[in-house]
């Protein structure tokens, strides 16, 4: 039986943010608006932005509408599953947009784009030893919502790995169709917060 593949999930990259602050970023600096926004966007399997939604965000809702708007039609890389075919995607990121005369508070403003990320992250208290801190996961993603496969990176200790999975295996995603309206398994990325019993309780 041939080794599972490694599940694909493609990222913006530092072009993409800069084509962003381009095409959204004007009017910033007259008006003296920000924004922080985390996006999620369907990715189509030749690996283009078919949509976009803002999963939340601060400061000017406008400002993080334009960050959606600039990236549908982008091209991102191809997003493959499980067994190393192309797929479909929900890609989540992070964007920030602020002007010039704010530069001055410039790590308040990647301390908040942290921050509003890490707000997504699904928090599990750990059966193990593992330190608390997150896990990054790439996903697939069923037909019908449900987990399909789930992978760390190499780098992450095998039970810690299978530990976060775990801690996400009975969530129930979002079912996603194509243009015609078809459902279609996907990838995606989770990550877990392994927290200690002292820590608040785990979200859902």
């Amino acid at each position: 039986m041939a080794a599972a593949a490694t599940i694909v999930v493609p990222m913006p990259t530092g072009k993409d943010a800069q084509h962003v602050m381009w095409h959204a970023g004007k009017g910033v600096d007259t008006h003296n608006r920000w924004a922080a926004a985390v996006l999620d966007m369907w990715v189509g399997p030749d690996g283009k932005v078919v949509s976009c939604g803002i999963s939340r965000f601060l400061g000017s809702e406008g400002v993080a509408d334009g960050m959606c708007a600039a990236m549908i039609g982008r091209k991102l890389g191809g997003p493959k599953d499980i067994d190393g075919n192309k797929s479909y995607a929900l890609v989540r990121s992070s964007f920030a947009i602020f002007p010039d005369s704010q530069r001055h508070k410039l790590s308040e403003f990647n301390a908040k784009v942290v921050d509003l990320m890490a707000e997504g992250n699904r928090k599990a208290v750990s059966p193990g030893q593992h330190s608390p801190g997150p896990v990054y996961l790439r996903l697939m993603i069923g037909k019908d919502g449900k987990l399909a496969a789930c992978q760390a990176d190499k780098d992450v200790a095998t039970d810690a790995a299978g530990d976060a999975c775990a801690a996400i295996s009975s969530i129930e995603f979002e079912p996603r169709v194509d243009e015609a309206g078809n459902p279609v398994s996907y990838v995606g990325s989770e990550t877990v917060e392994f927290v200690t019993n002292a820590d608040p309780a785990p979200a859902n």
